[in-house]
């Protein structure tokens, strides 16, 4: 029995440490101009962890910022956290203007219509 029970702590402290680290993320980028939500999904009875995200531009990406000498990347984590962390799918604004980190940088004012999401996850 407390082979077991030590066996279990050390696979949940791995686990732990494995997800902290975001080893075996995925990374997903949202462009405003392509697209007003962006969309994550799980299959197979898994759910969503997200381990950061952010909005704004940092450089010119797929056409998203074509404002390339305007920089704006704030965390939206918790934002994104709260529509998707433990769901199977989840929908989320591409708009930065959406989102309060983003309206209180003033660096983001010039980029409307030029915002992407980027969105570190894992299914788990």
């Amino acid at each position: 029995m407390f082979r077991l029970v030590v066996s279990v702590a050390l696979i949940l402290g791995i686990l732990e440490t494995t997800l902290a680290q975001g080893e075996g993320s995925e990374s997903a980028r949202f462009c405003e101009k392509n697209q007003s939500a962006g969309q994550l999904s799980c299959s197979g009875g898994k759910t969503l962890y997200i381990y950061n995200a952010f909005a704004g531009a940092k450089r010119t990406v797929d056409g998203c910022n074509t404002k390339s000498n305007s920089f704006c990347w704030e965390a939206v984590t918790e934002d994104i956290k709260d529509v998707c962390e433990g769901e199977s799918s989840c929908s989320f604004y591409t708009d930065g203007e959406e989102y309060d980190a983003v309206n209180a940088d003033w660096q983001c004012s010039s980029l409307s219509g030029n915002y992407y999401i980027e969105v570190s996850y894992s299914c788990v």
